[in-house]
């Protein structure tokens, strides 16, 4: 709600690949048509601006898990489309993740994303993987990551480490986070034993996440000051 009278604007984007409208909308987005997810994402967020419901320089993505790596995916297509984005237990390593076939969900995966061991879908997916587009040419906007450790029957805690842990160089640092291409990149590994339900739990710090969300929209996102008299909720 105080994001709400900072004038800030919520959207839901039902892209497709989910299966929120229906088999045919998730079929349309599987294996070597997956990258229509992020198009379409890229198209409602410059909908939003046509339409005037939101500025380029103050759109904020966000995903969860599957969804957190459709975000980053889609922010390296078009970084100049949005201002920041929040990825929280995302898919963030797509490839290498798609050739552990000791996790559990694996094989359900594969049907989704493709099979690595094909050479044709290797390729599709190394073009669109948010990892192997990190690059001093391909700049990401200010981007919140986290993971939780004991989440590996779901996706293994690496797979948002190594958008940390990238090609050297590319990464510099100090006391205050650190900084991929002088664009800020801020990982949290959560230690509860709740898997991906961590990502919704307060932190060691007593940080929960919603006050973090909270607090990056309001500073990415153009949030305005309440108005005179009005009370924080």
């Amino acid at each position: 709600m105080s994001l709400l009278d900072r004038g800030v604007v919520f959207g839901f984007a039902h892209v497709r690949g989910g299966g929120e409208l229906g088999p045919r909308w998730h079929e349309a987005a599987r294996r070597d048509r997956k990258r229509i997810t992020y198009t379409d994402l890229i198209a409602v967020a410059e909908g939003l601006v046509k339409r005037g419901l939101a500025a380029r320089d103050g759109i904020v993505l966000e995903g969860i898990s599957a969804g957190g790596g459709t975000v980053l995916a889609t922010a390296a297509l078009r970084p100049d489309l949005f201002r920041a984005v929040l990825a929280e237990v995302p898919l963030a390593d797509v490839l290498d993740t798609e050739l552990d076939f000791t996790r559990p969900f694996a094989l359900n995966e594969t049907a989704e994303y493709g099979d690595p061991r094909l050479p044709h879908e290797y390729r599709y997916l190394r073009a669109y993987d948010p990892y192997y587009s990190l690059g001093h040419d391909r700049p990401l906007p200010p981007t919140y990551v986290d993971a939780a450790l004991n989440d590996a029957g779901w996706l293994v805690h690496w797979s948002s480490t190594v958008m940390k842990c990238t090609l050297p160089g590319t990464l510099q640092g100090d006391e205050t986070g650190t900084w991929l291409d002088g664009k800020e990149l801020l990982m949290r590994i959560k230690t509860q034993r709740r898997g991906q339900s961590a990502s919704k739990s307060t932190d060691e710090a007593g940080i929960s996440l919603q006050q973090l969300r909270s607090g990056i929209i309001r500073s990415y996102a153009g949030a305005a000051d309440l108005p005179d008299g009005q009370e924080e909720l």
